[in-house]
């Protein structure tokens, strides 16, 4: 165990890896900490790279690189006060040397000074978990930064940079005597997961997706194989009374080596430094680097409040309108016993949000309560993402989209690896016809969360919309034969790319392939118009469209594609006119498809932009929707949307 000690302004803390000063607390990876208790413990002497790698990479790092990010890190975390340069020094061609004073922190202190053979040493966990509040000079600054990137991001079409590491925490076995502790323990692993995704070296896969492999017995290799990960994180809890024993392993899938294990034997207090030790410690084992590492703090101080979030968070995996009900009760019981928890008030929010989805009454009480939720803990940490997801869906339902687009945009600067994030991301996108950009966020969701069936009916739709349609069936495919999804919207998608394509039997064949009666016989009835076009049938199945959609019984979108399918041009434009007065969800994105082309070279489309409240989103940001490029020979969008405004 190394004891405190003081350099300038900072406190060091090596057992805890923590950093502090008067404008706030620092948490810096095991190898910085060890680096830094090596230049202390050899301070005014100039320490060699070979002398770092022996000693703190105990000899089997390549070249001396390592050292020199190690060292940036380091000198990073120092230099808040804007020079860093005054507590390690570079010696040309022969090192590092610590310039200002070591003081002991207590009595003796200097004297105990030493350097830990093995990282375990370093991570071991002592008694006292981390401060749970943020600096407000921490917070102002890093708001800044997140709005420096929001503006920047406004400016460049998102691209796909080279693959970080991906690595995926699979869910901790609970050891416990009560199975009541499963939902305190996948909470334990889900917050590793979560301090992982703040690394930008990292590709972290969504828990969705890595807590499939619950209790099965499989080969690392195959596990990392069917999530795309390179790196898996397992291990386990024990939790007794107030004792509590938790053990992580970090494992390079292909081989099954381990590349760092530790056990933990704590206080059940401790279970955010426990957390916050073990996502560094993986993170400094992938020579990764987690940025805001001050932003590692314990979201409360009230462990019961902290249980009741995780009870809560466990009940929301379940969806349904019961589950949400209770884990919103739960929430509301988190944010009493702490008022200033900001995590829980934000998943508050979400759950009020999502509720209308399953609970029909009340709607408006329900999207207010989350709206309100959603400012709280705002106001509390606006550095969480969710609370802009949760305002974002509050103002689309009122039809706000520049409101809503803006708080989506502000979510992603804060956390642009997060899949609740890119779907929104690719949902907004795709209704403001950015369709190419969509897609993109849509891919990124598919990488993060590979077992997730909506996450493809999300990527096969936005594929089909940009008339890519065997990727898009691909897509489908994916998720319906390998992923076992027997979704509708796969069915109708897939139903409807046989359409397009002309594949007219294998079109028929599918609809064997439908569980319900349902809309078979529309779907028959435009497979024959389709094949008889010199005959009535055509007219009765147009018929039979327009009546299907007055009367209800079919969704206004599938009726508007299979109108326009069928060349019934001015018949599809009364129905979406129908659509934007119910206020139809999925309608505009349905006049970027293809099929609606012809549509589009008219102006009147715009008309209904305008109607939607989507043209004054194009308005707001200067950006047209995709299609404008392809209509500029029949008008100029910018020149109608003036006119149409005025």
């Amino acid at each position: 165990m190394v004891d405190a000690f003081r350099i300038g302004a900072w406190l060091v803390e090596p057992d805890m890896n923590r950093l502090s000063c008067p404008a706030g607390v620092t948490i810096i990876e095991p190898k910085s900490m060890a680096l830094l208790v090596y230049l202390a413990e050899r301070q005014g002497e100039v320490v060699s790279a070979d002398d770092f790698i022996n000693r703190v990479w105990g000899g089997r790092a390549m070249g001396d690189n390592p050292v020199y990010k190690t060292v940036a890190k380091l000198r990073k975390a120092l230099g808040g006060d804007g020079d860093s340069t005054k507590y390690i020094e570079t010696i040309s061609k022969k090192g590092y040397r610590l310039v200002c004073p070591v003081e002991p922190a207590g009595a003796d202190a200097q004297a105990n000074l030493r350097i830990s053979p093995s990282i375990a040493d370093l991570v071991d966990i002592d008694k006292a978990p981390l401060p749970w509040r943020r600096p407000f000079v921490s917070a102002l600054t890093c708001v800044l930064a997140v709005l420096a990137v929001f503006f920047l991001y406004r400016q460049f079409t998102p691209a796909e940079s080279a693959a970080p590491i991906s690595i995926a925490v699979l869910p901790f076995a609970n050891f416990g005597d009560s199975d009541k502790d499963t939902y305190f323990v996948d909470g334990l692993a889900e917050e590793i997961l979560n301090r992982l995704a703040q690394s930008p070296d990292l590709r972290v896969v969504a828990r969705t997706s890595s807590f499939q492999f619950r209790n099965q017995s499989r080969n690392m290799d195959e596990i990392g194989a069917a999530l795309g990960a390179a790196y898996l994180i397992e291990g386990s809890v024990r939790r007794d009374d107030e004792n509590l024993r938790v053990t992580a392993q970090l494992i390079d899938a292909k081989t099954g080596y381990h590349l760092w294990s530790d056990t933990f034997d704590n206080q059940h207090s401790d279970i955010f430094l426990i957390q916050d030790t073990i996502a560094l410690a993986v993170a400094d084992a992938l020579d990764a680097n987690i940025l805001n590492n001050d932003a590692l703090a314990a979201p409360t101080n009230n462990l019961d409040a902290w249980s009741m979030y995780l009870e809560g968070k466990a009940l929301w995996q379940r969806k349904g309108e019961g589950p949400i009900r209770a884990a919103i009760r739960l929430f509301e019981n988190a944010v009493e016993q702490d008022p200033e928890f900001a995590e829980a008030w934000a998943a508050l929010s979400e759950a009020w949000i999502v509720l209308p989805r399953y609970a029909q009454k009340d709607l408006e009480n329900y999207v207010s309560n989350g709206k309100e939720a959603a400012k709280h803990a705002v106001s509390l940490d606006p550095l969480l993402a969710q609370p802009y997801l949760s305002l974002a869906a509050y103002e689309d339902q009122r039809g706000e989209y520049t409101a809503g687009m803006a708080f989506t945009e502000r979510a992603f600067a804060l956390a642009p690896h997060h899949t609740g994030v890119l779907n929104t991301m690719s949902f907004n996108y795709g209704r403001a016809g950015w369709i190419e950009e969509a897609v993109i966020h849509s891919k990124n969701g598919v990488e993060l969360d590979p077992l997730e069936g909506g996450e493809y009916i999300t990527l096969g739709f936005l594929l089909m919309v940009a008339g890519e349609y065997d990727s898009a069936r691909a897509t489908f495919l994916r998720a319906w034969n390998d992923l076992g999804v027997k979704a509708y919207f796969l069915w109708e998608g897939l139903f409807e790319i046989h359409i397009l394509k002309g594949e007219l039997d294998a079109a028929e064949e599918w609809l064997n392939v439908r569980p319900s009666q349902h809309g078979v016989a529309l779907r028959q009835a435009l497979i024959a118009g389709l094949r008889n076009s010199n005959s009535g049938d055509r007219g009765r199945a147009i018929e039979q469209m327009i009546d299907a959609a007055k009367t209800r019984k079919a969704p206004l979108h599938e009726m508007f594609d299979y109108l326009l399918i069928l060349g019934a041009e001015d018949q599809a434009f009364e129905i979406v006119q129908m659509g934007i007065r119910e206020g139809s969800y999925f309608m505009v994105h349905h006049l970027y498809k293809p099929t609606a082309q012809s549509l589009r070279r008219q102006p009147r489309v715009l008309k209904l932009a305008e109607e939607l409240g989507i043209a004054e989103l194009w308005r707001t940001t200067g950006r047209m929707p995709d299609f404008c490029n392809d209509v500029s020979q029949y008008y100029d969008c910018e020149t109608v949307l003036k006119a149409i405004e005025n």
